[in-house]
């Protein structure tokens, strides 16, 4: 990298702070990912972490002598790089293997120049120095594409936050409350707080299966996970017959109210397979009766009111989610009946 100092030492520790924390939240708002496996906190742990140890390494490796743009640039991109190839590597395997051969080619040849210079020990260790620092440079340039491709991705939606419940072509379990039993016991308070992510992703898809099935779905449905802010527990695109589940209620909130959020949204997968019957049947017959419902639901999700701004309570009593929140309530006791599962709510008042 460049060698010379474009500011006083004060100045750069100042930079580094000040940037770091800037990247930090825009890493955090835009292509943060937790690791496969991992739960949202030791996934975050692990991002401050490098991050912390790429900002003193980097620092104390360039304070001397190289105190610029350039070497602070590719202190602050590292550690991002290196958590992006371990939370999407399996988005971008090509990519990012052709990177690091990249960047270990141009470190080993760096490395190599610096052993043939010179046999002086003094030089020598200098020049490996150099070397390192080169390797280091030539990693933040090569990852930095994968960087670049993973941020585009991520914000138009090809990525997310959290892998999908069930992966592709996975076996099915038999779809009924008993044959599942064993999975969706796992509801129970004190299974469910030691369960990670993933696995509760899996008990999920479980019941997202049970509901295809009593709801008599022609399609899939998929439950996956992600940050959705402004108070959404969970949301249901019928683009990808795709439920997501907020990260923060998921890991933070109790089983039966998760259970809730998930089996709403099924029921928003049924309301729109209703619509489109309804949509694709004759004009002569779309005034029958029984698309009485059917109507309803595709005038309100014409004009879908999400609740928010001053929208809530136009969100709160459209038909759609009046239906959807009793379907959830009756579903859950259906659950909670088969299972054993005590009734959250009366523990809690018991409690009280």
């Amino acid at each position: 990298m460049l060698r010379h100092n474009a500011c006083s030492k004060g100045a750069y520790i100042t930079d580094h702070i000040c940037w770091g924390l800037m990247t930090m939240v825009w890493y955090r708002t835009f292509l943060y990912r937790p690791i496969p496996t991992w739960s949202n906190g030791p996934s975050k742990l692990l991002l401050w972490g490098l991050w912390a140890a790429a900002l003193l390494g980097g620092y104390a490796a360039t304070a001397r002598r190289r105190r610029n743009a350039a070497n602070l640039t590719v202190t602050l991109l590292l550690p991002y790089e290196v958590y992006t190839a371990l939370s999407l590597g399996r988005y971008f395997k090509t990519g990012i293997a052709l990177s690091l051969a990249a960047a270990a080619a141009a470190g080993g040849g760096f490395l190599l120049l610096a052993l043939l210079a010179s046999p002086r020990r003094r030089v020598l260790a200098r020049r490996v120095r150099l070397a390192l620092l080169r390797f280091r440079a030539a990693a933040a340039v090569c990852m930095g594409s994968v960087l670049i491709f993973s941020l585009v991705t991520a914000i138009h939606g090809g990525i997310p936050f959290w892998g999908e419940g069930r992966p592709a072509n996975a076996p099915r379990e038999e779809a009924t409350i008993a044959a599942c039993a064993e999975t969706l016991c796992k509801l129970e308070e004190d299974v469910w707080q030691g369960l990670s992510t993933g696995e509760k992703l899996r008990v999920l898809q479980a019941v997202a299966d049970i509901e295809r099935s009593r709801l008599g779905l022609s399609h899939d449905l998929s439950v996956r996970t992600d940050l959705l802010g402004d108070g959404t527990l969970g949301s249901y695109r019928g683009s990808a017959h795709q439920i997501t589940i907020d990260t923060t209620h998921l890991e933070q909130s109790p089983p039966q109210e998760v259970l809730r959020s998930v089996v709403h949204e099924c029921y928003h997968a049924y309301q729109q397979a209703l619509v489109a019957l309804y949509l694709a049947s004759d004009e002569a017959y779309r005034s029958l009766q029984v698309f009485d419902a059917a109507r309803a639901y595709a005038e309100e999700y014409a004009d879908y009111q999400d609740g928010q701004g001053d929208t809530f309570l136009a969100y709160y009593a459209q038909a759609v989610e009046v239906t959807a929140r009793a379907y959830a309530e009756s579903a859950v006791a259906s659950y909670r009946a088969e299972l054993g599962l005590a009734d959250a709510g009366a523990a809690l008042e018991a409690a009280g």
